[in-house]
């Protein structure tokens, strides 16, 4: 676990139990972060938007971005072509929550430059979700395709052709950030990882990977506690500035969530608590990463927890998510 508090001398981190062979995990092992490397993906794009405004667009179609990647193959769908980076990180775009499969990762995270494999492209061709911008759906499918539009844009500006180089150009690379990225580094310690009491590997390519070190940083870094490029910091200070929403649940009558930030979601209360989880079974780890800015009643802070394993078959689940936000609420409470 990462603790971050910029404003008090606080120990960093605190390890547990073992990552394999009876080794405990140190600030430098390396977990899978799921859907936290959604946090990234959002912060490439808002890094884009601050240095290159003709080449990025949070409210631009999908077609300026994604009809390179097309070629002669036809068209995106008319829904698609609606649909906005915006949407794709406010999860307002209706496409569905699973990505088309593992070559999904393999072509943002692996190929240089990264390239769409055909089953992602016939799902841009084809969708015909609901109006896009009219409710809330929690997608997978919407940030691979944020992923590679980012890419896109990066291309416009001639500033990188892959996921991976543009994550490292612009993000890890400035922020010092060594253990983040989309592989492991020779010699690296990565925790095995145990989903539902089964071992993965880790290091498959449905996500990013990182350390407690890094999650500190990254946490540090959206609370504007270290330094980094004018526009890099502009752009996390923009990914968790929270609009608000107004959408029903896709295929429901309920409610969905009354505010986001891009790819950051929210927890109102006495702290409020900006938060993103991670679980993969590709992977096998399960995370969440959390920050409350500062307030009249409380100081700003944040909390990062990697875990190598779940287990979400039955009652009492077991994830990250279950504590991180318990520990700022008490914490908080405590003053």
């Amino acid at each position: 676990m990462a603790f971050a508090h910029p404003s008090r001398a606080f120990k960093p981190f605190y390890m547990y139990g073992t990552v394999g062979e009876n080794n405990p995990p140190t600030e430098r092992t390396i977990f899978s972060i799921g859907s936290v490397t959604k946090t990234f993906t959002a912060a490439l794009f808002a890094a884009g938007v601050a240095m290159r405004p003709d080449c990025f667009d949070w409210d631009a179609g999908l077609k300026r971005y994604l009809s390179t990647y097309l070629g002669d193959t036809g068209d995106l769908s008319k829904a698609m072509q609606l649909v906005t980076p915006r949407m794709l990180a406010q999860h307002t775009s209706g496409l569905a929550h699973d990505s088309t499969g593992p070559a999904d990762g393999d072509g943002l995270f692996l190929t240089n430059p990264s390239a769409p494999p055909p089953s992602l492209l016939n799902a841009w061709r084809t969708h015909r979700g609901p109006q896009p911008g009219s409710c809330w759906q929690y997608s997978n499918l919407g940030f691979v395709t944020l992923g590679f539009a980012a890419v896109s844009a990066y291309r416009c500006a001639g500033m990188g052709g892959s996921y991976a180089g543009v994550l490292r150009d612009q993000i890890t690379g400035p922020l010092a950030m060594p253990d983040t990225g989309t592989t492991v580094a020779d010699g690296a310690q990565l925790a095995r990882a145990y989903p539902n009491g089964r071992e993965v590997s880790p290091a498959a390519p449905s996500d990013l990977k990182s350390s407690a070190a890094d999650m500190h940083t990254w946490l540090l870094a959206h609370l504007g506690a270290v330094r980094g490029p004018e526009h890099l910091m502009q752009a996390l200070a923009t990914t968790i500035r929270l609009e608000p929403l107004s959408v029903e649940m896709c295929g429901k009558h309920t409610r969905g969530p009354t505010q986001m930030g891009l790819a950051w979601q929210v927890e109102t209360g006495p702290a409020q608590i900006i938060w993103k989880d991670g679980l993969t079974s590709a992977g096998g780890c399960s995370c969440w990463i959390g920050i409350t800015p500062a307030g009249p009643a409380n100081e700003s802070m944040g909390i990062a927890i990697l875990v190598n394993g779940f287990w979400n078959k039955d009652k009492p689940a077991i994830l990250a998510d279950n504590h991180g936000p318990a520990i700022i609420k008490e914490i908080s409470a405590a003053g």
